[in-house]
């Protein structure tokens, strides 16, 4: 834990900034970029950093391993920092996720279509049919309209127009 507050330290973060051309001059900005991980129950501790740009990614983490190796010495007293691997340029991206984030989008829109569509059912209060008058209103129906097909309204409202040119001429 100790050296992972040194790795992200202004001491070790602005000699960084000294070495890497392009490197953020905001030592937050920097900071943000910089994550700090050690294994579980051993001194190995893996630096990664994110950027949109791999090849500065990939020499920033390799410039905050050589700084942190050299510094660790004279900060802690001690000799024997070594780093393990060096980082290469990344091929593919590690985030965004497409799929994942496809896939997270697809599950959260159909829920809230789910959810939009029983609200709408629940919420909804006119009155439909004769038998919800009766229920609601406790009143007698006397009479109702009948649906219309659209497609023999249509057809009927054709109709009678050609009679009525065949009958005005």
């Amino acid at each position: 834990n100790t050296y992972r507050v040194i790795i992200k330290s202004p001491a070790i973060l602005e000699q960084v900034q000294k070495e890497v051309p392009n490197a953020p001059t905001n030592m937050n900005a920097l900071n943000n970029m910089v994550t700090v991980e050690s294994e579980q129950n051993s001194q190995v501790i893996n630096v990664s950093v994110q950027s949109t740009d791999a090849a500065l990614a990939s020499n920033l983490a390799n410039s905050i391993a050589e700084v942190f190796s050299s510094d660790v010495q004279e900060l802690m007293s001690v000799d024997n920092v070594t780093v393990l691997s060096t980082s290469g340029i990344p091929t593919s991206p590690v985030s965004p996720n497409i799929i994942l984030n496809t896939a997270i989008a697809a599950v959260v829109g159909f829920l809230l279509g789910v959810g939009l569509a029983f609200l709408r059912e629940v919420l909804d209060r006119r009155i439909r049919t004769e038998d919800q008058v009766q229920q609601i209103l406790d009143l007698p129906v006397l009479g109702s309209i009948p649906d219309i097909d659209s497609k023999v309204f249509k057809s009927s409202s054709k109709a009678a127009k050609r009679e009525a040119v065949k009958q005005y001429g």
